[in-house]
């Protein structure tokens, strides 16, 4: 699944790229469930996800460009959690990147994805059953 989740060129605090999680993140209070959504470059692989409660910031990709086998399958739950048992392609998905000192260096992690709906701007962080790395090295897209 992919979509196109926010126009790179309108970058800013519009209220397109504001996205509340149905679930708080782990290691999160309970109550930080709305961020900022940012693009970081004019492809729309690299985000900047911001909390507007908090100073936490953490950075997302979207997979494809990177990791061309990555096709995870989320649950039934995680899916119906956004409103997405009835159209699934209005979900993208974004893995956590951890880019470290040394940017060579960088992973990401494709077992627990952040499912978007992109219509509704809902999003749960949702760990896959498939046998999918915690730190895969970042290919270059």
């Amino acid at each position: 699944m992919t979509a196109v989740l926010i126009d790179p060129t309108t970058q800013g605090a519009a209220p397109e790229n504001a996205l509340t999680f149905v679930e708080a993140l782990p290691g999160l209070p309970a109550d930080v469930r709305e961020f900022d959504l940012e693009p970081l470059d004019h492809a729309g692989h690299l985000f900047a996800l911001r909390s507007m409660q908090t100073a936490t910031r953490l950075f997302l990709l979207q997979p494809g460009p990177y990791f061309a086998d990555y096709t995870p399958a989320p649950s039934a739950d995680a899916l119906a959690s956004l409103g997405l048992d009835v159209d699934p392609d209005a979900a993208a998905f974004l893995v956590v990147l951890n880019p470290g000192d040394d940017a060579s260096a960088a992973t990401a992690n494709l077992v627990a994805p952040i499912l978007l709906n992109t219509r509704t701007r809902q999003a749960v962080q949702t760990v896959l059953d498939d046998a999918w790395p915690l730190r895969a090295p970042l290919a270059q897209p």
